[in-house]
């Protein structure tokens, strides 16, 4: 397939690789690679990723099921444990009012028996409003997240993290963070041998919206203290220092010439050759190096739906998407 038949449409990108908040708010998102409009249109009730060049229907790396508004309620994937202790798994939960919507992770082991990793869990107003967010994970020990919301005052902010180290019988640790628009509060407190102890504090005042003063305390003596005005002249000298002694600079980026921006990788993928604008082709570039692809996402153009993600310089990262419809 010659590369003039590859349709290139950029601002295709935007609709449908990024994932967007076309997907209700009532869902944690689990699947990125295409809005829920596009999912729900087209009636896409499984998704299988496929990674590398081998045979379609083996090597499955990700499963994915969506209900019929295009929202993804379930995700399994495998990864280089999953052999010895099952696949990963995530799976999303509403309750019947759609007010509190928790999505579960974690790994069946040897036993058949699933153990969560990590409990996330969102509660709305009735008006679709996040007002409360809370994460518990649970690795080498438990640590509790929770935000609250001020849905009047989207720049307050209330929260909270508690860690719980299993492996000992009385270590606790909770951060706090609390903001009113007006004074910022960050707190660490250690609990150990059953005697709580304040080891951080730090106080940042603001007026009108700017910043004002700024205190430190460490294990409850001020550390450090400074005001608007001490830290303008500490950036000023920190310049004037700059500007005795510049260092060269390199704003190029990371460079490479070696590659070229043909599209030659592409079309060993491509099926079906001779039916033309079949393809909608995405090419993703190098950060530093715009003339360099990373890697091109292929799209059938009729559907919108994404077909293969093809690596440049990683064949064995390649990933092919099986459908399954209502």
């Amino acid at each position: 397939m010659k590369n003039s038949r590859l349709l290139i449409t950029l601002f295709y990108c935007y609709s449908v690789l990024i994932a967007t908040q076309a997907y209700s708010q009532n869902y944690l998102i689990l699947y990125e690679a295409s809005s829920s409009t596009i999912l729900k249109s087209n009636k896409v009730k499984e998704v299988k990723i496929f990674r590398g060049d081998s045979t379609l229907g083996k090597n499955i790396m990700e499963n994915y099921f969506f209900d019929k508004s295009g929202c993804s309620n379930k995700r399994i994937w495998y990864d280089r444990f999953s052999k010895e202790l099952g696949p990963m798994k995530a799976e999303t939960f509403t309750s019947k009012d759609k007010l509190e919507i928790t999505r579960i992770s974690g790994r069946t082991d040897r036993n058949g028996v699933f153990k969560s990793y990590e409990k996330r869990t969102e509660n709305y107003t009735k008006s679709n409003k996040l007002i409360k967010s809370k994460v518990e994970q649970t690795v080498d020990y438990v640590t509790i997240t929770q935000n609250n919301y001020d849905t009047a005052n989207s720049k307050k902010v209330d929260l909270a993290i508690i860690k719980i180290f299993t492996n000992t019988t009385d270590t606790f640790q909770i951060i706090s963070s609390t903001f009113d628009t007006k004074t910022k509060t960050y707190t660490v407190k250690d609990k150990k041998k059953g005697a709580w102890i304040e080891s951080e504090k730090s106080i940042t005042t603001f007026l009108n919206d700017s910043f004002k003063e700024y205190t430190l305390y460490k294990n409850g003596v001020k550390a450090q203290h400074y005001t608007k005005e001490e830290l303008n002249k500490k950036k000023q000298n920190d310049n004037e220092d700059v500007n005795e002694n510049p260092l060269p600079t390199n704003d190029k980026g990371n460079v490479d010439t070696v590659y070229t921006s043909d599209l030659t990788f592409i079309n060993p993928w491509l099926e079906n050759e001779k039916s033309k604008n079949k393809y909608t082709v995405i090419l993703q570039y190098d950060t530093y190096d715009k003339k360099k692809i990373q890697y091109a996402d292929v799209y059938y153009t009729k559907s919108g739906l994404i077909y293969r993600r093809i690596q440049k310089f990683n064949p064995l990262m390649n990933e092919t998407y099986q459908y399954t419809f209502y």
